[in-house]
């Protein structure tokens, strides 16, 4: 009787304990759950906040860019409609390609006037940009930093003087090779300093650690095949 009264005060402490630990659980479970939310929550927040940082070049009319490139060199009515390769997901045609070989990145870039180039969607063509073909013209390529989708720039400031740009348009390979880089305020308008007597390429991004200041970089054409 004595033995059957100790079993069952040893299952009822077994019981006891599980019990205990049931509900340490449980309140381990509830706490944590908040905790996520509000991870989860601050990480939509930046991103959001890094799509704010820099205004859609379509809308603002590129003002991003008031620069001191020759507007000899811009063709307004270049179409750029020899797209590359569709995209069947997004259902984009590409004009060319641009790859970044230091920073791994190969990305391709839409005409001028599609309504696809903008930099809510990808690497953007501002409107001051001339294309790689126009001989001493600046093609001038604008694009998020941080960590959203969308920012295909987002290690751009990792890439050095002296790296390989290469940009793939209608049929020919034109080889960059960076020249300087400097950051300039985000005043609404921009100066870029390059030598007009060679076909250039010019990158921008916002900088990634302040939110007052842009990422520009200048390199030169080598060789076109």
């Amino acid at each position: 009787m004595q033995n059957k009264t100790k079993n069952i005060k040893l299952k009822n402490s077994q019981l006891i304990q599980i019990g205990f630990l049931l509900i340490l659980v449980g309140i381990g479970v509830f706490c944590i759950q908040p905790f996520q939310g509000r991870k989860l929550k601050a990480i939509d927040t930046m991103n959001q906040k890094i799509l704010e940082k820099e205004p859609d070049v379509e809308s603002t009319g590129s003002k991003e860019i008031v620069s001191d490139v020759t507007t000899e060199n811009i063709i307004e009515n270049e179409t750029d409609t020899q797209g590359i390769r569709d995209d069947r997901s997004n259902k984009v045609s590409y004009a060319g390609i641009l790859e970044i070989p230091s920073i791994h990145l190969k990305r391709g870039f839409v005409s001028k006037g599609s309504s696809q180039n903008k930099v809510s969607k990808n690497i953007t063509i501002l409107k001051e940009a001339s294309m790689p073909n126009v001989e001493n013209g600046n093609f001038i390529l604008a694009a998020h930093s941080g960590t959203a989708a969308i920012s295909y720039f987002k290690n751009l400031e990792k890439v050095k003087t002296g790296d390989l740009v290469y940009v793939t348009y209608r049929g020919k390979k034109y080889t960059y090779q960076i020249d300087h880089q400097y950051r300039a305020p985000k005043t609404g308008d921009l100066n870029i300093y390059r030598d007009r007597s060679k076909r250039t390429i010019t990158l921008i991004t916002c900088a990634s650690d302040n939110d007052v200041e842009q990422v520009v970089m200048i390199g030169y054409n080598i060789s076109v095949e």
